[in-house]
This record gives structure tokens, sequence and C-alpha cells, in this order.
């Protein structure tokens, strides 16, 4: 027993002495201690900068330090990194080739050969890139002697909100902001506006314009001329003469667009239910002259024919014109276009004193039969049906009175506008 003792003894003493004194100053942790991430600035649509702190290392040397990023959160060095330099200390990183308007997780990072140890994570968005707004001018319509309705798109706002969007123009080419302008709304999309205060028999340059905190951008330019001081044009650019009669301003001519103002097309009347056109016994000539025969429910479709800043009369309007050619007895005389050139006699004593010129272009009944040609003038109401009536004026070859009612809303008639 006492020799076993011995031996144990023996290998104590000499482990003791083979063995470096420990004490607590020798002990070094092994923990890197890395800040929190630098909070994101100098943010571009493909750029921005950040960074870092390794405060200490531990018992291993930090071989490199920087920040990594994606953009579904956690970065790790596996993901996009910059490396800015080793050991210890503060640095500063810049995030590069990013995707503009995208949003980025980003943390710091300290690597040794051991271990990786991240900082906060923190998360930012990139900046949209900025352009100068896209517009163009669409279209000039509904021309008159002193007016045209323009319409122009803005397909983009260029990243920026748009300050200010509208029309220039100028009796010169290229007009800019400083010659006339007007100016609507600051949205995407279409606008629609009238030009007016125009000088007739002239020729005018306009350009769509808008404007966002890069700069200006201008549309194509294009050029249209000014009808005469007492003529408009619908959306298809037929040119109609008017006249004013009393403190009104009718059409001189009927109607003869074969389209909507929206640009929808009205089809030719071969059914006996919808919309629909034609021309008298569907000869294109007597469109020409007389104007198209119009269904009830073109005429009543809201998306319109008469020319921008016009309508079709109602009752009460066709009243006031009657009655300021004193009454319905003897207003159609002053209607009607004087002659035998295309009223069939007998005739009453036409004088067209009015200048309303009204033209005897018959009418479409019910059954799809084109009648009384040379001898009626028919024209709508913008009246609503009621019990399937309808409402209008018509002129007789062999009368001096103004006929007051209506019929049907199968039957077809012509549209005389009247300014808004």
């Amino acid at each position: 027993m006492l020799e076993k003792i011995k031996v144990y003894s023996f290998f104590f003493l000499i482990l003791l002495s083979c063995t470096k004194d420990i004490t607590i100053s020798n002990i070094k942790s092994n923990k890197i201690t890395i800040g929190e991430t630098v909070t994101i600035s100098s943010i571009t649509f493909n750029s921005a900068v950040s960074g870092g702190n390794v405060v200490s290392s531990g018992i291993d040397e930090v071989l490199e330090k920087g920040v990594c990023w994606n953009t579904t959160g956690k970065p790790s060095i596996l993901d996009y990194k910059t490396v800015n330099g080793s050991g210890l200390g503060s640095f500063s990183s810049t995030l590069s080739n990013l995707l503009e308007g995208t949003r980025y997780y980003v943390r710091s990072f300290a690597r040794t050969k051991s271990d990786v140890i991240y900082g906060s994570e923190i998360s930012f968005s990139t900046a949209l890139r900025l352009f100068p707004p896209t517009i163009i001018l669409q279209k000039i319509n509904f021309i008159s002697g002193n007016s045209a309705n323009i319409e122009g798109d803005l397909t983009s706002n260029g990243g920026s909100q748009i300050i200010e969007r509208g029309f220039c123009w100028s009796n010169n080419p290229n007009p800019t902001i400083i010659n006339n302008r007007i100016s609507g709304t600051t949205i995407i999309g279409l606008q629609k506006t009238i030009i007016s205060n125009l000088v007739p028999n002239s020729t005018y340059y306009i350009r769509a314009f808008a404007r966002n905190a890069i700069g200006i951008s201008y549309s194509s330019e294009k050029t249209f001329k000014t009808l005469g001081a007492m003529q408009i044009s619908d959306v298809e650019g037929n040119v109609y003469n008017t006249v004013q009669i009393g403190s009104q301003i009718w059409m001189k001519e009927s109607l003869k667009t074969t389209t909507f103002n929206d640009g929808t097309q009205i089809p030719v009347w071969s059914t006996y239910f919808g919309t629909g056109y034609n021309y008298y016994a569907n000869i294109p000539a007597n469109g020409s002259k007389y104007g198209l025969i119009y269904k009830y429910y073109t005429m009543a479709d809201p998306k319109g024919v008469c020319p921008v800043g016009w309508h079709v009369p109602s009752d009460t309007e066709w009243n006031v014109l009657i009655n300021f050619l004193g009454g319905p007895n003897i207003a159609a005389d002053k209607m009607k276009e004087s002659g035998q050139a295309n009223w069939i006699a007998p005739t009453s004593p036409a004088t067209n004193s009015s200048g309303f010129t009204a033209l005897p272009g018959g009418s479409k009944d019910c059954s799809m039969n084109f009648v009384n040609l040379g001898r009626v003038a028919s024209f709508w109401s913008s009246e609503k049906v009621v019990g399937g009536l309808v409402k209008g004026i018509s002129l007789s070859n062999n009368s001096s009175a103004v006929s007051l009612g209506g019929g049907f809303d199968c039957n077809a008639a012509y549209i005389r506008c009247i300014k808004d």
C-alpha cells in the first residue's frame, strides 16, 4: 500500500513540474465583439453606404470585416457582401449594383478563422431612378373658328411627382410654356381640354407638356388651322356652318358623323333594335346633301354625337327658337330653305329669314322604309322616351307651321345641334 502511494506522488510531482502557471490574466475570451450596423445613408437608385465597428476579436485574429445584404432578410456572407479590411476598428462600406426601388436587408460582420459574428440587421429601400416625364399629344379635333379640343396622354411621370402638365401653343413652330398655355390634371393618363380665344382662319402649332423635379418634357408638335368665325367641326372633321338666331347659335346643316365622340363607330342601321344611321335610300350623296338619318338611340347615346360644346336641343330649346320666329304657326317658313331646288311643290312661302336652312331630307319609319324625301324635314329633340314615344319637330312642304310632337323610338330623323 505504501509503495502505491509513493508511485502516485511521483507522477504528480512530474506533472506539476511540466505545467505553466495559470492565472486570470492569462485567460483570453474566444468571443468576437461587433457593434451595431451603421445606419444606411447616401441612398441612390443603385447604391447606399453603411458600415460597422469590430470592438474585439477574442483569441483569433479578424481576417475580414464588412457588410452583407440580400432582399429576403438575415443576410450572411454567402449573400452579397463588401470586405473592408481586417482587424479591429470601425469601417465604412458602399453597397453597389443595387436594383432601383428595392428593399434590402443589411448586417455588418467580422470573420475569424473559426467564426463569423454579425451585427444588428437593418433595412432600407433604394430610390427610383428619376427621368423627365413622357407625354404624347394625341388628338386635335372639334375645331371651330375660335377654339379646338385637345387630347394628351401622360404615359410616365419619370418616377417623380408631376408639378404641372398641359398644352402650349403659338402661331410659330416649337411653342413652349412661355407662349400660350393651359394647365390641367397632374395625374398619369389622358387629359382633354378646350383651348379658346383663337383667331379664325389662323394656323397654330401646339405641343403637350409635363414638368417634374427633373425638368420639363414636350410632346412632338402638331399643327391645325382654325375655321371661319361661324364654323365648327365634329369628331370626324366634318365642317358645319352655324348661325345665331336670337340668343341661340345653331348648326345650319344636319349632322353627318358616323362616329360617336369617344371614337366608337356608329353602325349602319340594318336591324330594328340598337343604334344606327343611314343615308336616305342608302345613297351616300344624300348624306352629303341632307346629313345622316339617326335612330333615336343613337341620338340619345351618352357617348355623344354633337361636337364638343354642342348638344341635341331639348323641347324647351326648340320652343325658344320657334317662339322667337313668331310661334309654331308661322315659324316653319322662316326655317325652311327658300325656293324649290329641294322642296317639292306645292310649297308654302318659305323665306329662310332665320338662316336655319332646313332641307327636306325625309325620314325612315319603323317599318324601315325611307319616306317623304323633298316633302318633310324632321329633327330630333333630346327628350327621353316616354312609353315608347319620343319628341322632335317636323316641317312640311305644304305648311307654314312647325309640327311639335313625336313618334315612336323606332323612327329615325336628322340632328341639328345647338351650342351649349
